[in-house]
């Protein structure tokens, strides 16, 4: 299968007849060939080792050329010189059997590429573009998730409980206090005055320090929540 691969990846290319131009004219001129072929198809140029054989060009010529060149594609080339310039001429000869030829005159002493190219675009196929480049991945930071603040409510509400019950305990303490105080009772209503406002002001007293600490408890996660939002933030 990489055989194949190889072979189907280049080109042979053949220099069939040179006439009345010098050895390195013929050889700048077949080097930009390559390189333009290989530019524009994609193809790796693979030189024919038997050099101006004058090929005719039949079923036998072609396929001395692929035995050669170990290629299925092959071009063949022509260099006809002259006093100002120099005429070049591509046979191309696709594995289907297509051909495609084109001419070239380029006047010596200047750029051989320009016209070359040319002549290359119309007997050879472009070769596919390289596929694009895969779209960058973006790594979606991880959702911060909100800590949970259930202990918060939890503490502002014993909070605001106690301070409810020493209020309303405090006041019951109170009105009994005021009650012994105010106005003459019989001895069982006293006694149950009296315990009322010593057990009702003792809780008050309770529930003002459990409203104390409860409170304080709130303030300090509503503190550290806010610090753990900052610090979720900066990540």
């Amino acid at each position: 299968m990489l055989g194949l691969l190889l072979i189907s990846a280049t080109v042979g290319v053949s220099v069939d007849e040179v006439r009345d131009v010098e050895s390195d004219v013929t050889d700048r001129i077949v080097d930009t060939l390559s390189v333009r072929i290989q530019e524009h198809s994609g193809l790796t140029v693979v030189r024919d080792t038997m050099l101006w054989n004058s090929c005719t060009r039949d079923d036998r010529c072609i396929e001395d050329v692929r035995s050669r060149t170990k290629t299925r594609d092959v071009a063949f080339v022509q260099i006809f010189g002259g006093v100002r310039r120099v005429r070049v001429r591509i046979d191309h000869v696709e594995p289907s059997g297509e051909r495609r030829s084109a001419r070239a005159t380029i006047p010596l002493g200047t750029d051989f590429g320009p016209a070359l190219r040319k002549v290359v675009e119309q007997t050879f196929s472009p070769g596919a573009a390289p596929p694009p480049p895969p779209p960058p991945i973006v790594v979606a930071p991880a959702p911060v998730e909100s800590p949970s603040r259930w202990p918060i409510w939890v503490a502002a509400g014993l909070t605001v409980a106690a301070t409810g019950a020493a209020i309303g305990f405090g006041l019951s303490a109170r009105s009994a206090s005021s009650d012994l105080e105010g106005r003459v009772t019989r001895p069982e209503e006293y006694d149950a005055l009296s315990s009322r406002a010593n057990q009702h002001g003792a809780i008050s007293n309770a529930a003002w320090i459990s409203a104390g600490v409860a409170a304080a408890a709130t303030l300090a996660l509503v503190v550290f929540d806010l610090v753990d939002d900052d610090a979720a933030a900066e990540r």
